[in-house]
């Protein structure tokens, strides 16, 4: 039975390492994500500003 046990407790400690790394894992997901995100923000202002510009300067060769 002690045997068993030992089984056990080294299937767990293998199943908590798993959880830990996949954590660990998903964390560097989420910050690649996150940074992903805050670059694509930056991209779109710097799209509207353009935009806005552009639309500024058409209204100027209509009139």
């Amino acid at each position: 039975q002690v045997a068993e046990m030992e089984v056990l407790r080294s299937a767990a400690e293998i199943k908590t390492k798993e959880v830990q790394e996949s954590k660990e894992t998903a964390e560097i997901l989420v910050k690649q994500v996150n940074e992903e995100k805050a670059i694509a923000e930056e991209e779109l202002s710097a799209a509207e500003v353009i935009l806005k510009e552009a639309e500024e300067a058409v209204k100027k060769h209509k009139y």
